[in-house]
């Protein structure tokens, strides 16, 4: 009887919480595709080139709200470039978007990153009979989307890698890289 009574009143208390507006629930998916334009900056009648290579990111979000109440969400999306010589990422584009949604209302976003550049350069060498290939520049390294709830805890993520999941689950960190590319944004800045 006492295992019963307990057990009723943990039901209680847990209708009583999540009544209280404290529980959100959304589906989130996101597909995220590239973009890629380039143009030839010089060619020569053997063949060697240089080419600027602009790339970015377009993201098809989709968020459900699970719930039969009315809920306000904010979605909260991180692009990541790296260097194509090295290892080292970090967020060249971000933003964040409120918006409400109705119980079992759906709705879509698209979202488009800023463009990275690189270069790709192609010789020929005569006396090797061979072409030689050299990339520079900066490459899209994919994509972070959070969802929050009204109280800002994140409800559902999505990333577009194993290790940005990883990274998506440690929200300190993402957000101790924004405030790293704010500041370099703002040595930047020349004050006129």
């Amino acid at each position: 009887m006492m295992k019963r009574s307990i057990g009723f009143l943990l039901l209680l208390l847990s209708i009583a919480v999540h009544g209280q507006g404290g529980y959100q629930s959304v589906y989130l998916k996101v597909r995220g595709r590239y973009a890629k334009d380039s143009e030839t900056i010089w060619r020569n009648a053997y063949g060697s080139r240089e080419k600027r290579i602009f790339r970015s990111m377009v993201l098809d979000i989709k968020v459900k709200n699970t719930q039969q109440k009315r809920g306000r969400f904010t979605m909260e999306w991180f692009f990541f470039a790296k260097v194509l010589s090295g290892k080292r990422r970090w967020i060249y584009d971000h933003g964040s978007e409120a918006f409400e949604l109705t119980g079992g209302q759906t709705v879509r976003f698209h979202k488009l990153s800023r463009p990275v550049e690189s270069r790709e350069e192609q010789y020929y060498t005569y006396y090797r009979n061979l072409w030689s290939t050299y990339k520079k520049g900066i490459k899209v390294k994919g994509y972070i989307v959070w969802i929050k709830g009204e109280n800002g805890a994140v409800l559902q993520s999505s990333a577009s890698s194993r290790d940005l999941e990883e990274l998506a689950r440690r929200p300190q960190e993402v957000l101790g890289m924004i405030e790293e590319l704010e500041s370099e944004i703002r040595k930047s800045c020349v004050k006129v």
